[in-house]
């Protein structure tokens, strides 16, 4: 069985694959089914999206995007969090 930090890490990779190659139906599977997309700053009035929103405006940017979007992931303070 994988630990927390294995878990937290599996995670982050599977993330950065999903967005770097902009695979949408990945990218909502990894989001909770009541996640919310909102675009700052709130000025600009965009709508706050669901995960099906969400899907719809991001297609409208993959043919911008794919093939040029690389995701870096820094060095990030991740430790294992002990089960409660």
């Amino acid at each position: 069985m994988p630990s927390p930090l294995e878990n937290q890490k599996a995670l982050l990779e599977a993330i950065r694959k999903a967005e770097e190659s902009w695979d949408l139906d990945a990218i909502v599977a990894l989001r909770t089914s009541d996640a919310t997309h909102e675009l700052l700053p709130k000025t600009l009035d965009w709508p706050v999206l669901d995960n099906a929103g969400f899907k719809e405006r991001m297609a409208g940017l993959v043919p911008v995007f794919q093939g040029n979007f690389k995701v870096f992931l820094p060095s990030l303070p991740l430790q294992a969090v002990a089960p409660c």
